[in-house]
């Protein structure tokens, strides 16, 4: 599950986030996954070397291939073709799933997202 950058800014506006550029937007993780097979686990190691390098999405984006890397430099690969992609080469389907809530995209590892979070369940 991902969330586009104005979703989370509605939602979580203020908070630092990662977005990964894509034509069709700026995209959030919200490390959310779902895996309906045994298959679907293959996935997983995958994800672990793309995900180390989620600061350099030019990197991810050789990960994918000599395609989907220029395809990032020439700013014209999408989310939807990077999904398809990553579910290939991981011997997956695979698919994006949009979020309607950008708080699913704040995760509490600093600080300051503590805090936000606490703002929002009424503890600050």
């Amino acid at each position: 599950m991902l969330a586009n950058r104005a979703v989370i800014e509605r939602d979580a506006g203020g908070t630092k986030r990662t977005y990964l550029p894509f034509t069709d937007g700026g995209w959030s993780g919200c490390n959310l996954f779902y895996l309906g097979t045994p298959q679907a686990l293959k996935a997983v190691d995958f994800w672990k070397r793309l995900e180390a390098e989620r600061k350099r999405p030019w990197k991810m984006a050789a990960i994918l291939g000599p395609g989907a890397l220029a395809a990032f430099l020439l700013r014209r690969l999408t989310l939807q073709g990077a999904v398809e992609k990553l579910g290939r080469l991981a011997g997956v389907r695979a698919a994006a799933v949009p979020s309607p809530f950008g708080l699913a995209a704040v995760d509490v590892d600093k600080p300051a997202d503590l805090d936000f979070v606490r703002k929002v369940v009424g503890e600050a």
